[in-house]
């Protein structure tokens, strides 16, 4: 009986740490994809250019200055991230709570579409 005991104390140990382990990775797997999208400097050098009709010695300007400018860019958003999406996450729930569910639905086809992946941890109508 005891052995029996211990190995389902063991058992229940490994499954529960391979649980949280699979969380952790999941979680740093899902949050790189989420909140690291970082803009294609090439994209928008290119946008820029386009719509501003910018000249060759303009264009290589502007790409030096977004490419110096991005680093200083993703380190500020890395720190005001946490706050930023907790008043977005607190704004969207409260837009939520007084609409109908037909404009939930409207609302979550909407957000979805223009931000993928903000709506997972939300509540669901």
């Amino acid at each position: 009986m005891k052995r029996s005991w211990i190995a389902l104390v063991l058992l229940l140990l490994v499954t529960l740490s391979a649980g949280f382990g699979l969380g952790i990775v999941y979680d740093r797997h899902h949050v790189r994809v989420r909140v690291l999208p970082a803009i294609n400097l090439a994209h928008l050098t290119h946008r820029l250019q386009h719509q501003l009709e910018l000249d060759s010695a303009q264009s290589a300007q502007v790409a030096v200055i977004l490419a110096r400018r991005q680093i200083a860019i993703d380190s500020l958003w890395g720190t005001l991230r946490p706050q930023v999406r907790g008043a977005l996450d607190t704004t969207l729930i409260e837009l939520i709570a007084v609409l109908r569910d037909d404009q939930k639905e409207k609302l979550r086809g909407f957000i979805a579409e223009m931000h993928p992946g903000v709506l997972h941890h939300l509540p669901n109508p």
